[in-house]
């Protein structure tokens, strides 16, 4: 297995391969904008990836306010905006995002993006139209179907299995919100409304987060959460039940067994197809594993994961907020 690291500070896409060697995949490590081979492409503030099918990496480039494209055969290309912040929709290199930091791609390679500065979750099809399917651009609260809802700083965005609805973590009310992609519904799948950041585990509206970030989803339709000011790595169940699998809310550096670990303000997770979660901790600017076998439930004893992305797996950027 390989996983791919969307390394923000060091303007770079980096690749762990099957031995744990780390090397450099993409960019030069200038910050800048250029397409081309990976060697010569430059990126600035990459903030997520994501793999499709066939093993195309999709960047997330924040501070270029664009979304890139690495082939295969490691060409990188501009998918869309204009390298200009701002709020527009429309094909390719004619649309305009502001901060685009978490990304998704669907089996039909529609790209979901978190346009964190615009406040708006963005889609992409395969044509390369930019529309906005939620989110209006003004920063604050409420559920609804799509434009007639609002967000604060979505930062990620994760797929179900089915590719039907939505994850995000809507950082700046310390919410996961969940839309269906069918009729573009709003929902807030976990945390409380009052949206005052805090720690508490529970049900829905009865949990807290703390600037939430990174998101995964396992086979079983459990969603992962790095719980960044919190420190801590919390799961959500397909019921929306909150628990907190690994860390302690004091920021540190420890290996161990879940609440006696640490983090320091950990952005980035990804489940692997053997249910392993590998964070990026970046507030210690490392790659850490959370093993399945000491997060296994009784009724998830098989373990499949959704692998559309021939064993290349990636992981959210070591970034700061």
């Amino acid at each position: 297995m390989n996983i791919y690291i969307a390394d923000f500070g060091s303007n770079l896409i980096r690749k762990i391969g099957h031995d744990s060697y780390v090397s450099t995949y993409a960019g030069t490590g200038n910050a800048g904008y250029r397409d081309g081979d990976n060697e010569q492409a430059m990126f600035k503030g990459p903030d997520n990836i994501d793999i499709d099918a066939e093993g195309n990496i999709y960047v997330a480039d924040a501070d270029n306010h664009r979304i890139r494209k690495i082939t295969t055969d490691g060409i990188a290309t501009t998918i869309a905006g204009s390298g200009k912040s701002g709020f527009a929709d429309g094909v390719g290199t004619k649309a305009q995002f502001a901060y685009p930091t978490g990304i998704a791609v669907d089996a039909f390679k529609n790209l979901y993006i978190a346009d964190r500065g615009s406040n708006s979750i963005r889609k992409i099809d395969r044509n390369g139209m930019v529309t906005t399917i939620a989110g209006n651009g003004v920063p604050a609260y409420s559920d609804g179907i799509g434009k007639a809802s609002h967000f604060n700083n979505p930062i990620s965005v994760a797929l179900d299995n089915a590719s039907l609805n939505l994850f995000i973590a809507d950082s700046g009310n310390n919410v996961i919100r969940k839309m269906n992609l069918t009729t573009t519904r709003v929902t807030t799948f976990a945390g409380s409304s009052d949206r005052i950041p805090g720690y508490r585990d529970g049900k829905g509206p009865n949990a807290i987060f703390s600037w939430p970030t990174g998101l995964a989803v396992d086979i079983f339709g459990n969603l992962y959460v790095a719980d960044s000011n919190n420190n801590r790595i919390r799961k959500v169940n397909p019921e929306g039940v909150v628990s907190t699998i690994a860390g302690a809310t004091v920021a540190g550096f420890k290996d161990g067994l879940g609440h006696y670990s640490q983090f320091k303000s950990p952005t980035g997770i990804y489940v692997d197809k053997l249910g392993n979660i590998y964070v990026a901790d970046s507030g210690n600017n490392r790659i850490r594993k959370i093993s399945r076998s000491l997060i296994t439930t009784e009724n998830e004893t098989h373990i499949s994961q959704r692998d559309t992305k021939n064993n290349e797996n990636v992981i959210a950027s070591p970034r700061p907020f």
